[in-house]
């Protein structure tokens, strides 16, 4: 009889073992099988400090691994949402690191990070302005002849602001050419400003500044001889025995494409006689100088002496 009863109770706790051991497998199974692998897109913003600007990318996004429960899997955002704030800086430019951790992606318990990132690196700078000349640039060139004067522009100056570092090579703000090929008049223009380093975050105050170029003739000097004239209305009684000396020399003065050009003939010298009353020799006369437009006489007209006689009625 108690050789029957430990049989059964030997059979009973095998039993009982097995189904445990079974029940564990089952579990474990379950558990294994609510639980998954995913590759979910990352979004981190970065806001920098007030009058802070950053020399890297201000959003940063890729793919991260992930294990857990599939119903705490399913609750997470796609892509999951980060915006991460910088503390103040210390010096004029720093660079950070941001580990990339599951607390930083705000992931619930029981749910892991399986991806093993590189840091972020973050760079920051103290943002500043300086004000810097404007220097306008020019290509080409007027024709033979003429030459060129920047004669204002504004503003003759400019803010520029972005970070220091930067800013400290910054002397001067060069504009885009202006093409002065084949100009003989005078123009204003509006150019654009040139950005002065390969920097995004380096911003100029205004892009675009008015101009105004002269474009002017070079300026020169010739002597000419040329003949004095007399001239009368038809009533006057007297005429011109002789002048003397019959050619004057001029110096005159203007543009040196039209003083090529320039011949004796262009060129009018004369002695009014209707200023005259009387006949005789008159010394120390004025003469009259006429030039053609955009040129003048250098100094004042010639004297000469004249013999003035009386008409035959």
């Amino acid at each position: 009889m108690l050789a029957r009863f430990w049989r059964v109770a030997a059979s009973d706790f095998t039993l009982k073992v097995l189904s445990f051991l079974l029940a564990i497998f089952i579990w474990s199974y379950v558990v294994s099988q609510r639980n998954t692998i995913v590759e979910i897109p990352v979004r981190i913003a970065v806001i920098p400090p007030s009058n802070t600007i950053m020399e890297s990318p201000e959003v940063f996004t890729f793919t991260v691994r992930l294990k857990g429960a599939v119903e705490l899997i399913d609750r997470l955002p796609r892509p999951i949402e980060v915006i991460h704030r910088c503390e103040p800086l210390r010096a004029p430019r720093e660079e950070r690191s941001l580990d990339i951790r599951a607390s930083l992606l705000g992931l619930p318990a029981g749910v892991s990070l399986l991806s093993r990132m590189n840091p972020i690196k973050i760079v920051l700078a103290e943002r500043a302005t300086v004000t810097v000349p404007v220097i306008p640039q020019t290509s080409g060139s007027p024709p033979s002849g003429y030459y060129h004067e920047i004669e204002r522009y504004e503003p003759a100056k400019l803010s520029v602001t972005g970070p220091r570092s930067a800013l400290n090579a910054i002397t001067q703000l060069l504009t885009e050419p202006i093409d002065l090929s084949g100009r003989t008049v005078s123009f204003e223009t509006v150019v654009r400003v040139e950005p002065p380093v390969d920097n995004p975050e380096v911003k100029i105050e205004n892009r675009y500044i008015k101009v105004l170029v002269r474009i002017l003739p070079v300026a020169g000097k010739r002597e000419l001889a040329v003949e004095v004239f007399a001239v009368s209305s038809p009533g006057s009684r007297l005429s011109v025995r002789s002048i003397n000396p019959p050619k004057v020399k001029l110096v005159v003065k203007g543009p040196q494409a039209l003083l090529d050009k320039l011949s004796p003939d262009d060129i009018m010298v004369y002695v009014d006689l209707d200023r005259f009353d009387t006949p005789g020799i008159h010394t120390d006369v004025l003469t009259r100088v006429v030039l053609p437009d955009r040129l003048e006489l250098e100094g004042s007209p010639p004297r000469v002496e004249i013999f003035l006689e009386q008409k035959n009625e």
